[in-house]
């Protein structure tokens, strides 16, 4: 079975890392797409190739609500200059290439679109993109009666996260190594002789000389005896040591410009007006509608 991996990226120096990563895991060039927001001169020329993808990954979203929203999602990161990955990896490579992704710091779909929503951002359901966006806003202009375009601002939301930026690995292994050790050892060896002797018998002798006797004398000898003993001669500490540091996060935000043009009517001369606002996360930046 196939699957299909995807990751919002900021920046394409962790895209690059990505690549390189699943092409040593063995998943060649042909099955990683990267998308992001072209300019307005290509955007023609790739606009039907781009449908064509976000449909596709509609289509395997067939009937699950969360993975139609998710895609939506990650078209909105790509249109606010996001760079999305794609990886079409099999069964037992698509754990493997979610975690690259992972690894290098790919966006968290949802705590980006809560951060969107604090800017204004209202989720609408579609992939259409600007130019579909702006037909909406045209089409609501033509209908009777009191139509208002809201001129919004865009916030930037700073927020942290938790990375992973290596550590220690302390690990105890047992060794063998041969050593030596001298001592001096004790043996007994009993030493039998015969020499001629010539006297008479003394009268204790003369008493016991007719008599069975056994006499015997032990040898003894000493052995050597191994005995081990574990001391603790060092110890490991391992520790953390924790700094907290400011850092000044930098970004754009964006705003709108509605402008409001008066219809001229029989001798009437055209006047336009230009009512400026700050941007929001909507998919259009100008708008226009009958006074």
């Amino acid at each position: 079975m196939a699957y299909t991996v995807l990751g919002l990226f900021d920046n394409i120096s962790d895209v690059n890392e990505v690549k390189r990563e699943l092409s040593a895991l063995g998943i060649p060039d042909s099955q990683v797409r990267v998308s992001q927001q072209t300019t307005a001169t290509a955007r023609s020329a790739s606009q039907e190739e781009d449908k064509g993808f976000w449909h596709s990954l509609k289509e395997m979203f067939t009937g699950d609500d969360e993975g139609y929203r998710d895609v939506d999602y990650y078209a909105e990161g790509t249109r606010r200059g996001g760079i999305l990955v794609s990886v079409e990896a099999s069964d037992d490579r698509a754990e493997a290439a979610a975690e690259v992704l992972r690894r290098h710091n790919a966006v968290n779909i949802d705590e980006r679109a809560e951060q969107w929503r604090r800017g204004g951002w209202q989720y609408g359901g579609t992939t259409q993109g600007a130019a579909g966006a702006a037909g909406t806003a045209a089409a609501t202009a033509g209908v009777e009666g009191k139509v208002a375009v809201p001129v919004t601002q865009e916030e930037l939301a700073v927020g942290k996260r938790r990375v992973d930026r290596g550590g220690i690995r302390v690990v105890r292994r047992v060794t063998e190594k041969p050593v030596e050790a001298s001592v001096n050892l004790r043996e007994e060896h009993v030493n039998v002789q015969r020499r001629p002797v010539d006297r008479p018998l003394t009268g204790a002798e003369a008493a016991d000389a007719f008599r069975d006797k056994v006499v015997e004398v032990k040898e003894t000898a000493e052995e050597a005896v191994a005995a081990k003993q574990a001391r603790v001669v060092e110890e490991v500490v391992v520790d953390k040591n924790v700094q907290e540091r400011t850092e000044k996060v930098r970004d754009t935000v964006r705003r709108t410009d509605v402008e409001v043009e008066r219809l001229p009517g029989q001798g009437a001369a055209e006047r336009t007006e230009k009512v400026s606002g700050s941007a929001t996360s909507a998919q259009t930046d100008r708008a226009k509608t009958g006074a």
